[in-house]
């Protein structure tokens, strides 16, 4: 019998146009559909019959910002499925306009779970360091954040 490998890829939602309440009644059902649904139009109905039970979603995170995905395929297919991911855009149907992102590709849980803990670390970093570097121009231009803050909170009271 032969063991069967696997790949995990870690993908990210780049372009989700729709408000939080409809992102958070997407279902990894959906994500499923909508990427064999691609894959069968752009590469037809063999390639989307050999993703089917090859394919699962591990995990769906729609309510952290970024939003992203981790999907478990068969090793030989995760080249066509990096095409559809890339091809997809849209979610439920045509109602959620969205891009996906490829951001790692591991091969087992455990490298794919370090890949997403140090991505989402760097997307952190990087977003304070913007807040920083705002807040160092604006004090730069005569603008304190921290006295308009507190203006704000005197006029709230």
């Amino acid at each position: 019998m032969v063991r069967r490998k696997f790949r995990y890829i870690i993908a990210q939602f780049d372009d989700l146009c729709c408000p939080k309440a409809i992102s958070s009644q997407l279902t990894w059902k959906n994500v499923k559909k909508a990427i064999t649904d691609t894959c069968e139009n752009n590469f037809g109905t063999v390639a989307s019959a050999l993703l089917y039970d090859k394919l699962t979603v591990k995990y769906l995170d729609m309510t952290s910002e970024p939003q992203y995905v981790v999907l478990k395929c068969d090793r030989d297919h995760t080249d066509i499925i990096r095409a559809t991911l890339t091809f997809l855009t849209h979610l439920q149907g045509k109602t959620i306009r969205c891009s996906l992102r490829v951001v790692s590709l591991k091969g087992s849980v455990r490298t794919g779970k370090l890949a997403a803990i140090r991505y989402l670390r760097n997307r952190i970093i990087l977003s304070e360091k913007e807040c920083r570097d705002n807040n160092a121009a604006n004090e730069k231009r005569g603008l304190d954040i921290s006295e308009f803050t507190r203006n704000v909170n005197n006029v709230l009271e």
